[in-house]
């Protein structure tokens, strides 16, 4: 696993080396690509496109709610 060259290797480099090892024994690494899709991009990217939506829709209530309350004032 690690040879005489790499015995200066910090901390970090040794989990990325033993978590690779880990992941290929355990034949892990078809199932975690697929859970990784777009990553923290494409997750940020659909989040900020739901919350778009999400805002759209908040407001098309309240206007709806807005003249509900308005057509009920003028008909009392």
């Amino acid at each position: 696993m690690i040879d005489n060259k790499d015995k200066n290797i910090n901390a970090l480099q040794k989990t990325k080396i033993d978590w690779d090892k880990h992941t290929k024994d355990q034949k892990m690494e078809a199932e975690l690509e697929k859970n990784r899709k777009d990553g923290y991009l494409g997750k940020q990217a659909f989040l900020n496109q739901a919350s778009a939506i999400e805002y759209a829709h908040t407001k098309k209530i309240e206007k709806i709610e807005v003249n509900l309350r308005n057509e009920k004032i003028k008909n009392m």
